[in-house]
């Protein structure tokens, strides 16, 4: 048996701003929290039992559809907002891409 896994982590710049300047600009990061300077998702995956093989794809997504709807509908002072979404359904949303590959043998460890 063969698990696909797929892990899609939104990625940070390590030159991010601190938290303070996060909530001061009301940008703080919903439903996760971050130390200063950490840029990274630390995420558990745990493969169904029976599993043998496990892949698993690392992808990045530049520009989300909720992200892209929130700015269509919350832009009050132009139609940036619009724009912005038209051109995105034109350009094909945005996809996923994958950006690491991981393909190994499971469990890494096997007990004796």
């Amino acid at each position: 048996m063969t698990c696909h896994l797929t892990a899609s982590v939104p990625l940070r710049s390590p030159l991010r701003p601190s938290s303070i300047a996060f909530k001061e600009h009301l940008s703080e990061p919903v439903g996760a929290e971050y130390a200063d300077g950490q840029y990274w998702d630390d995420v558990p995956l745990e493969p169904p039992a029976g599993c043998k093989r496990v892949v698993v794809n690392l992808m990045y997504q530049p520009v989300s559809w909720e992200y892209i709807k929130f700015l269509a509908e919350e832009d009050r002072t132009d139609d940036w907002g619009k724009r912005l979404y038209e051109a995105w359904t034109k350009t094909g949303q945005c996809a996923p891409t994958i950006i690491a590959e991981l393909d190994a043998a499971w469990p890494q460890n096997p007990k004796p």
